[in-house]
């Protein structure tokens, strides 16, 4: 991953309901072959959207990205519940609870921080995901942190679904050379950092039969829009907003000034397909409501 830590975890939701609905191809772990390929999805999917969704809205070009960043998510020990709404192209509800352990090794590379996800989607549409029930996806990605500056290293997410009798599990393990850094929490208002980096996947499933490797070249750029408030279901918060491409889709995330919360994530297709997550007040960290 090459973005803020807690970021898979939208992109692995976002992912299951846009190639459901005929679009997706965001940078992925989850998927099995990164951008710009198609994430794998646990039921057929339907016929796409033929409604796009709208464009970004600018940022508000003040503020500090600083103020966003909470190293509380990047420390061993830390825990955290995060719930969110799904609204878009798939609609439904998604939570996480997520630990933090320092000492691990990921593809030869010791010495690494663990970000630990169990979560569980629930789909109310399109119907071939809201016939799936409730869609489990474990993750482990795995960074190093240097103040606000987070050096990814990859990961592995283990998705399942089981429709009409068949439980399909796809396991899909990514590695990023060079390591992604990301320096989104030392960006100016209306100022961006953009990198490159190879996403190697290998993809396994349950089914048995040789992996299914893919690499391809992503091209990132991050660009801090400035600090806006958003209103989500958990409440009005002042939040910093980055809106990031990679390779031709764009995403646009928001983060909880002060508490660092990522409470809010829209995904976005060239296709122009669309999904949002919305955090709301059932969301913890370290075991304390995550508040305006």
């Amino acid at each position: 991953m090459s973005r803020h830590v807690l970021l898979p975890l939208f992109l692995a939701t976002a992912a299951i309901g846009l190639t459901a609905c005929g679009g997706g191809d965001d940078d992925t772990t989850v998927a099995a072959t990164p951008a710009p390929a198609p994430a794998p999805a646990p039921a057929p999917a339907p016929a796409p959207s033929t409604s796009p969704a709208p464009a970004p809205a600018p940022g508000s070009g003040t503020g500090s990205s600083a103020e966003c960043f909470n190293v509380a998510w990047y420390r061993p020990g830390t825990t955290w519940v995060l719930d969110y709404v799904i609204s878009g192209n798939a609609t439904g509800t998604t939570r996480s609870n997520g630990t933090v352990t320092g000492g691990k090794t990921f593809n030869g590379q010791a010495g690494l921080v663990e970000q630990d996800n169990d979560q569980t989607t629930t789909y109310t549409s399109p119907g071939t995901l809201a016939a799936a029930g409730v869609i489990p996806t474990r993750s482990r990605f795995y960074f190093t942190e240097n103040g606000s500056v987070i050096n990814s290293f990859g990961g592995t997410v283990a998705a399942g679904a089981t429709v009409s009798g068949i439980t399909v599990t796809t396991t899909t393990t990514t590695t990023y050379t060079p390591p992604r850094v990301d320096r989104r929490f030392t960006l100016a208002a209306a100022t961006s950092d953009s990198f490159s980096s190879t996403s190697a996947s290998s993809v396994t499933t349950n089914f048995g039969g040789a992996p299914t490797n893919t690499s391809t070249a992503q091209n990132i750029t991050i660009n801090f829009a400035g600090q806006e408030t958003v209103t989500v279901p958990a409440g009005t918060f002042v939040a910093c907003k980055f809106l990031e491409t990679i390779n031709s889709d764009t995403n646009e995330q928001w983060y909880a000034k002060g508490s660092g919360a990522p409470i809010k994530y829209t995904s976005r297709t060239s296709e122009g397909q669309a999904i949002t997550l919305s955090m709301t007040s059932a969301s913890r960290l370290n075991g304390a409501a995550i508040a305006p």
